[in-house]
């Protein structure tokens, strides 16, 4: 039998760019189960999983030469360079990420099994007809969502926001993160994904850098550089506060001497973090015509079994947090489209009937 082989879901290269060893092998983090701090945990021992990605080690080693390049990518980054070949590597890095962590993992568990359970026409699904998913099933689960997520981050606008303050950014074992201010501030709902109006798709790389991708039809950044100054603590505040809400199990930070600090500031908002990872959202037909269907939301489960076709949405659980980091404020003359579907707003009209793939 072979030994294990230890798989990174967060890569090394990622999260030595947070540690303050000199050789770059250890990290400080915050436990979020035990809400317990521990300085200098090795690098080698973080998000990661005996075979991962299987023991035909063909994913973790084409990951690993994605990973090589990034590495480079940020190492010119931290010294003020960049251009657009880096820009849409950088694109393609965090899309992955996204998809690729063990709470992506969990996350399409869930739906694949609550999603068994749901109510079509009268008819549940028998026990014995509920998908009983094994580990390699869940993890290419959830990577096949890269597929329709990369190409909805293609028009999002891209920035760098360099801290410029005495207080660092964090990270987690869930870097890569899809928020949506317009969404949940202005229109009140969290039934939005990659493709809708005022996606934020964001990651910290480094304690002075974070990367953020964003709809430049719902907001604006000041300047014409890629590089956007964060000059004021409560900017890194309100990025840090979405690492806490959205991480899986550990929070990761450069110096722990802001140990004390970090764990008030979770602590403060701990009970905004979502209780249910996924959520299913049930869709009834209300309209058809040769080229297209038009849904709705069904009211309730009566609803939703009243024999027209319907269909399921995905919904990941989205937290909402108290502020949002000023650097990207909302545009005067929003650009949206929508047709009163369950689509919702979306940046292009083509996507109203035929989602980005």
């Amino acid at each position: 039998m072979a030994a294990q082989k230890s798989q990174h879901y967060v890569p090394k290269v990622y999260l030595r760019s947070f540690s303050a060893d000199v050789k770059r092998r250890s990290i400080n983090l915050l436990n979020i189960g035990r809400r317990k701090t521990v300085p200098s945990a090795s690098i080698k021992h973080q998000c990661a999983g005996s075979y991962f990605y299987g023991e035909d080690k063909a994913l973790d080693t084409l990951f690993g030469d994605l990973e090589g390049r990034y590495g480079g990518i940020v190492r010119k980054l931290v010294s003020g360079e960049l251009d657009t070949s880096s820009i849409d590597w950088l694109r393609m890095f965090v899309s992955l990420q996204h998809c690729r962590t063990r709470y992506a993992l969990q996350r399409y568990r869930e739906f694949c099994e609550r999603g068994a359970a749901i109510t079509f026409k009268g008819k549940r699904l028998e026990p014995a007809d509920a998908p009983a998913l094994s580990h390699k099933e869940a993890m290419m689960g959830a990577l096949s969502q890269f597929t329709n997520f990369r190409p909805a981050v293609e028009d999002l606008k891209f920035r760098i926001f360099r801290n410029e303050t005495d207080i660092a950014f964090v990270t987690s074992d869930n870097p890569a993160l899809l928020t949506n201010r317009f969404y949940l501030q202005q229109l009140k709902r969290d039934d939005f994904g990659i493709a809708n109006s005022g996606a934020i798709l964001i990651m910290p790389i480094a304690p002075s850098l974070v990367a953020c991708f964003y709809d430049g039809c719902v907001y604006a950044t000041k300047g014409g550089s890629e590089f956007v100054s964060v000059d004021e603590p409560k900017d890194v505040l309100a990025l840090n506060e979405l690492q806490y809400l959205s991480a899986h199990e550990n929070i990761y930070f450069s110096d722990f001497s802001d140990a004390e600090r970090l764990t008030a500031e979770f602590e403060a908002v701990c009970d905004l973090r979502p209780k249910d990872i996924v959520r299913i959202q049930q869709l009834v037909e209300v309209e058809r015509s040769r080229i297209e269907k038009v849904y709705r939301m069904a009211t309730d489960q009566a609803d939703a079994d009243s024999g027209r076709s319907n269909m399921l949405v995905f919904q990941t659980a989205k937290p909402l947090p108290r502020t949002w980091p000023s650097m990207i404020p909302f545009r005067n003359n929003k650009k949206t489209y929508e047709n009163g579907s369950g689509v919702g707003f979306v940046r292009r009209p083509e996507w109203l009937t035929h989602m980005p793939s």
